[in-house]
């Protein structure tokens, strides 16, 4: 089977539209097939034959059959404990149409697929982007809750491709405080992937604002790419930020009103206040 690099670019485009369709029903909707499928199983059995031909589908030498399989998951009420083993190995194919899907379809079953979390950390490092992309998002599907896994997004905030860099964004904030320290790591690094860690806090919020105020003390670009994330991060940063308006360090004081004036209306009253007050 051709690679995605040797398709046209077109295909490549509604391959790679199609991999984010499928992540974002991962992540925001928890694939809803799987969950209607769930649902229907408190009704009905699910096809004993056409399950049974499916998950022997699933373990074909085949590319194509493997592929095939895996999109019929959809329509097919098979518990994970009977798919994911199918899955887990499908998810090392040489195909990388088949890994991509079935990345997906763990995300799928989502905690009900902890077991496969090895193969999702392995995919983290898979040679094709749209397949790093999916795993990025996989991983906090599956493995949400657990900070380790949180940690292993890391990296990839350095990849070449801005659609895995944004993947883990989006991951790294769907994991929440737990992610916190390491993005704050990342930030202070002064390295290009600082940016991408400064978004992710800012997805986090309030419980961000702390450490980001911190690093805004520290000047230069960690200070930059602090402010822009408190001044993303809104109104949970306007009381701490007026308490630096009256900073020794001129500099510090100067940056936060002007994170302040960034943030808007939500600072006007507090920060008129507080300019007023000044001898």
């Amino acid at each position: 089977m051709k690679s995605l690099k040797a398709l046209p670019v077109v295909v490549r485009i509604r391959s790679a539209a199609a991999s984010l369709l499928a992540a974002a029903l991962t992540v925001g909707l928890g694939l809803l097939w799987h969950q209607a499928a769930l649902s229907s199983s408190n009704h009905a059995n699910p096809d004993a034959p056409q399950a049974s031909s499916l998950l022997a589908d699933l373990s074909s030498q085949d590319p194509a059959v493997v592929s095939r399989a895996i999109s019929r998951l959809r329509q097919v009420n098979i518990p994970a404990a009977e798919a994911l083993p199918h899955l887990i190995v499908a998810a090392t194919n040489s195909s990388e149409f088949v890994r991509l899907g079935a990345v997906n379809a763990i995300a799928g079953y989502g905690v009900e697929a902890r077991d496969a979390m090895p193969v999702l950390v392995k995919a983290l490092n898979d040679p094709d982007p749209l397949v790093r992309e999916a795993a990025a998002l996989a991983l906090l599907a599956v493995g949400s809750g657990v900070k380790s896994h949180a940690q292993r997004l890391i990296p990839l905030l350095r990849d070449d491709h801005k659609t895995v860099r944004d993947a883990a964004i989006t991951a790294l904030a769907g994991f929440g405080p737990d992610s916190i320290p390491d993005l704050v790591k990342v930030l202070e690094s002064n390295t290009p992937a600082a940016g991408a860690a400064s978004e992710a806090l800012a997805r986090i919020g309030a419980p961000a604002v702390a450490p980001l105020i911190e690093a805004l003390k520290k000047g230069g670009n960690v200070a930059d790419n602090a402010a822009k994330a408190l001044a993303a991060i809104g109104k949970p940063s306007v009381a701490p930020l007026i308490k630096l308006l009256s900073d020794p360090n001129p500099a510090i004081a100067r940056k936060s009103e002007e994170i302040l004036i960034a943030i808007g209306p939500a600072a006007t009253e507090g920060l008129i206040k507080t300019l007023r007050s000044r001898p």
